[in-house]
């Protein structure tokens, strides 16, 4: 998981974000967390661009650069991983773009290096709209979370820091001995 660098890479991090929560992606029985935060009025639902190819003309939905910008434009940022627990590039994108995340827990993000209250938000259907609700009533005091979340994932997640790592190992494990 890690997010594209050459997309997101125009976007600063936003000092004066729209106080509501952004969902992109699926809204289906796969994704809980989506289906019930979709029900918030300070939720805005993105519309979800389909697999297809992102040149298709009458898709719906903002891809690529644009994408990373209308991210940018909110304060925060929920997702949730998918029912079998793996975690999805939203993990990655939502912080990429400055939104403070709000997620659901995996095992995957203590490898990635996201702590509850220090880089990101955990929240599930039960705690969503309470956790909502106190982030948009005093946004400051989770502008030092959102802040760490832009930076852990710029610092670690992208796209090239993937294509390092997999340098690195294929150079360690198939060195000639």
């Amino acid at each position: 998981m890690f997010f594209s660098l050459e997309d997101f890479q125009e976007v600063v991090f936003n000092s004066t974000p729209i106080p509501k929560c952004i969902l992109s992606g699926s809204i289906d029985t796969f994704y809980p967390l989506r289906r019930s935060a979709a029900r918030n009025p300070d939720v805005v639902v993105m519309a979800h661009p389909g697999y297809a190819a992102a040149s298709r003309e009458g898709l719906p939905g903002t891809f690529g650069a644009a994408y990373a910008r209308e991210l940018a434009q909110y304060r925060c940022g929920v997702t949730c991983s998918l029912v079998n627990g793996y975690a999805v590039a939203k993990y990655m994108e939502l912080p990429a773009a400055g939104c403070l995340l709000l997620a659901t827990y995996t095992p995957d993000l203590d490898l990635l290096g996201f702590q509850d209250g220090v880089n990101y938000i955990r929240v599930d259907e039960q705690t969503f709209d309470g956790k909502l609700a106190e982030i948009l009533a005093g946004p400051e005091a989770f502008e030092p979370i959102r802040r760490a979340g832009f930076e852990l994932v710029r610092a670690r997640h992208a796209d090239v820091h993937r294509a390092q790592t997999l340098e690195r190992l294929i150079r360690e494990h198939c060195a000639a001995r």
